[in-house]
């Protein structure tokens, strides 16, 4: 799980180098949603994200829509992309029962 995490946080992280605006909270709280209320509350694995991450451009959007729909184990400090970024520069802390 935490190799999959580290993919994700990985592409995240070269997702920001073209995208600048993935840090901003808006930004933040949509990955945080799709990933924890998507994939682990609902379980709602096959049914497709939203459309828009509040990012400028539509392809902004899809390039963290695509990132995002490959992984939900999420929450972990302890996993840090090769840049050293964890979930937490890209969706925050969401405090909830899992």
């Amino acid at each position: 799980m935490n190799d999959a995490l580290r993919v994700l946080l990985n592409a995240l992280d070269a997702t920001a180098a073209e995208y600048g605006e993935i840090h901003d909270t808006v930004v933040r709280e949509h990955i945080s949603d799709a990933v924890f209320l998507h994939f682990i509350q609902s379980g709602a694995v096959d049914q497709p994200l939203k459309e828009s991450f509040g990012m400028i451009t539509e392809e902004a959007n899809e390039a963290v829509r695509e990132t995002v729909s490959a992984n939900a184990a999420f929450q972990n400090a302890s996993v840090t992309s090769d840049a050293g970024a964890t979930y937490d520069d890209y969706a925050g802390h969401l405090d909830i029962d899992l």
